[in-house]
């Protein structure tokens, strides 16, 4: 057999042991069937919809469905794994195990079962799986539901956006520290701006303030959701008429708390030690879990007085609803 020309890959496409005849036509459908593009000596791949860079594994410009993959780069290639995965044309990833699976007889393979391209039966996927669901059924025997279905939401894949009721999340006293410290926030500019008005003059604050919500190690929300924060935006009316000024407004209140982990960290989990960040991470790539966004939204209405008393205290009321 004649041999014209010869490319070997690695897996990502950067090509070695390149081999070709001399006086040979040029082939420039390489890695995948894809022609090179080396007009300005890129070595850039066209796939289509993006183009792609073998040196590196990696496309010169964003992944069109990185709400898809939010745990990988939208620059990378195949998700990192393309001995499994393929992109066709640049659009998104082609499961090669899972089109296996689905044009296999049951009884020919029988080790693994694929849904939504993870293998489900990882033997460290579902080892980490069943400690997280002990610790779930734990969490639930003690009335700490609120940790027990974040940690369940997570297992299960859901993604998104978890949405918290503020009744929650107000059990927590890590929470409703936060959230008052905003309040207090407000009432300071209230205070600050009432002094300085003359009579029947109005001045509206419009303003944020952020808290950060740091529970103890042997609170709940430290479990169902870490470290967090609440940003409160107000929009506040305060008027003075003779003595007294009066005070109007509604303050926009969001919590939020992305349930994710962080490399190399860990907690430790009553009963069960020091539970390794790492293994959820490994949960996710391996095991269908998913990273999500905690939240919660409310509003609040404040109302106040203040009598302001030239030779004595004056008296301040504010009201939250």
């Amino acid at each position: 057999m004649l041999k014209i020309a010869i490319e070997d890959y690695y897996p990502f496409g950067l090509a070695f042991n390149s081999y070709s005849r001399e006086n040979s036509t040029p082939q420039n459908y390489l890695y995948n069937g894809k022609e090179l593009q080396d007009e300005l000596d890129l070595g850039w791949m066209d796939y289509g919809a993006r183009m792609y860079m073998p040196e590196i594994g990696r496309w010169g410009v964003l992944d069109n469905k990185a709400v898809k993959y939010s745990s990988f780069s939208p620059y990378s290639y195949a998700i990192n794994n393309p001995i499994r995965f393929i992109d066709p044309d640049g659009n998104d990833i082609y499961d090669l195990i899972q089109e296996a699976w689905d044009n296999t007889e049951a009884n020919g393979i029988n080790s693994f079962i694929v849904q939504d391209g993870q293998l489900q039966q990882d033997p460290k996927a579902d080892e980490i799986r069943n400690r997280y669901t002990e610790m779930i059924a734990d969490a639930r025997k003690q009335g700490k539901n609120f940790a027990a279905d974040n940690l369940q939401y997570f297992i299960d894949g859901k993604g998104g956006t978890k949405n918290v009721s503020v009744n929650t999340l107000n059990q927590f006293g890590a929470f409703k520290t936060a959230v008052s410290r905003n309040q207090s926030r407000f009432q300071e500019q209230v205070l600050s701006v009432a002094y300085g008005l003359k009579d029947g003059e109005t001045r509206e604050i419009n303003d944020y303030w952020d808290a950060v919500v740091d529970p103890g190690g042997f609170s709940e929300l430290f479990y169902a959701s870490g470290k967090s924060q609440v940003t409160s935006k107000g929009k506040i009316k305060v008027t003075r008429k003779g003595n007294e000024v009066i005070v109007e407004g509604v303050v926009e209140n969001t919590w939020q708390d992305p349930y994710n982990w962080n490399p190399g960290m860990s907690a430790n989990i009553p009963g069960y030690g020091n539970i390794s960040d790492d293994d959820g991470i490994y949960l996710e790539q391996h095991g269908g879990a998913k990273s999500y966004m905690l939240q919660s939204s409310w509003s609040t209405q404040l109302n106040g007085t203040i009598q302001i008393n030239p030779y004595w205290f004056d008296d301040v009321k504010f009201t939250w609803k």
